[in-house]
C-alpha cells in the first residue's frame, strides 16, 4: 500500500484538508471611528451619534480574521445578534473522512476512483462555500454604521485548500494508472 505513489498523495491531501481549517481563510482590515470623551473613555460611536465639543474622535484600524473554525479579532463591530455558522467546518470533515476511506480501499481501485471524483466535488463545494461566506462577512461589515472595510486578503487557509486539488489530481491519476496496468495484465492472462 505505502509503496504506491498515490498513497503518498492521498496522505498529503488528507493532511492539507485537516490542517487548513486552523489557518486564517480571509482577513479584513477595517477602519472604525472611535469617540473618546473628556475622561479618555471610549464612547461607542454606533450607539451615540451625538458627541460634545470636548469629545475627541479618531479612527481605529482593526483586523478581523475569518476561519472555518470561527472568527478572530475584534468582534465588537459585528451586530449583537450575529452568530457564526458552525457548519462551515463540515465540508472539511467530510472531505477528510472520504480521503481516509480512499486510502483504506487500496485493494478496490474502482471504489478509490469514485471516492476521488466525489472528493473533487466536496473540495470545490467547500471552496465555493467559504468564498461565499467570506463575501457575506464583508457585506455584513460594510452594512455596519461607521465601519469601512479597507482590504480583504486571502491567507494560508485559502491556499492550502486550493493546493489540495492538484494533489488530489495526482492521486487519482496514480489510481487510474494502477487500474489500467492491472486490466492490461488481466488481458494478457
Amino acid at each position: 500500500m505505502i509503496q504506491r505513489i498515490q498513497t503518498i498523495y492521498i496522505i498529503i491531501f488528507a493532511i492539507l484538508l485537516f490542517v487548513s481549517p486552523f489557518f486564517v481563510f480571509v482577513q479584513f482590515d477595517i477602519k472604525h471611528p472611535v469617540i473618546q470623551n473628556e475622561l479618555n473613555v471610549n464612547v461607542d460611536s454606533n450607539k451615540n451619534n451625538e458627541f460634545n465639543n470636548d469629545d475627541k474622535m479618531y479612527v481605529e484600524l482593526k483586523q478581523m480574521s475569518f476561519l472555518p473554525t470561527g472568527l478572530k479579532g475584534d468582534k465588537s463591530i459585528l451586530p449583537s445578534g450575529y452568530t457564526f455558522p458552525k457548519y462551515i467546518i463540515l465540508g472539511y470533515l467530510i472531505a477528510v473522512s472520504f480521503s481516509i476511506l480512499m486510502l483504506v480501499n487500496f485493494k478496490n481501485r474502482s471504489r478509490q476512483l469514485r471516492f476521488g471524483k466525489l472528493l473533487y466535488l466536496l473540495v470545490f463545494f467547500t471552496i465555493s462555500y467559504m468564498i461565499v461566506e467570506s463575501y457575506n462577512m464583508k457585506l455584513l461589515l460594510d452594512d455596519q454604521e461607521n465601519v469601512e472595510v479597507l482590504k480583504q486578503v486571502y491567507h494560508v487557509g485559502f491556499y492550502l485548500l486550493i493546493s489540495s486539488i492538484p494533489i488530489l489530481f495526482l492521486a487519482n491519476r496514480g489510481v487510474k494508472k494502477d487500474d489500467d496496468l492491472v486490466k492490461s495484465l488481466d488481458r494478457l492472462r
